[in-house]
């Protein structure tokens, strides 16, 4: 999480050093340092590892493993694929930086809409209860029913699996 919030800094950041430098390496090298854990730690290992080995893909593939992250991987493959073909990091990085901002939107919108529909479902579940407590006025024996006979038991079952399902569910990543 930490990581793939610092994507979209990181993809301006990219940009901004590549109108110094030209080479994807001396890029991470000079933003590492604007960056938190872990991404500061990637940056920095990746720079260090290209510069003494001399092996520029093989720093940027260690540094892909080292998270699981899609989204940092899309970033990274992006980058290489402009080192082998263009060059132009400026523009590679801007379209990258607008794609994360619309899945850091989209993701936020996801995650709106999950906290609303665990609201709604708890409001649910809390009016199923006053309206079973509202039958047991009016009917007797209404909980003797909900708890002895095999459709009471459905519905009720149902009622507490649909409220454990509701809160436990999660935005994908």
């Amino acid at each position: 999480m930490k990581l793939e919030k610092q994507l979209l800094q990181f993809t301006n950041a990219c940009a901004s050093a590549s109108l110094q430098y030209s080479n994807i390496i001396d890029i991470f090298g000079a933003i590492y340092d604007q960056f938190e854990s872990p991404l500061r730690e990637g940056l920095e290992a990746c720079y260090v590892e290209a510069k003494s080995d001399n092996d520029k893909e093989a720093a940027i593939k260690h540094l892909q493993e080292k998270y699981n992250s899609s989204q940092f991987n899309f970033v990274i493959d992006n980058l290489q694929l402009c080192s082998s073909v263009t060059g132009d990091y400026y523009s590679v990085s801007r379209d990258i930086s607008e794609t994360i901002s619309i899945y850091s939107q989209s993701h936020e919108k996801k995650r709106t809409l999950l906290r609303n529909a665990k609201v709604n479902i708890s409001l649910m579940f809390v009016i199923a209860l006053g309206i079973l407590y509202s039958l047991s006025i009016f009917v007797g024996g209404i909980w003797n029913i909900l708890f002895n006979t095999t459709v009471g038991n459905i519905v009720g079952l149902g009622l507490v699996v649909v409220f454990f399902y509701g809160m436990n569910l999660k935005t994908e990543k």
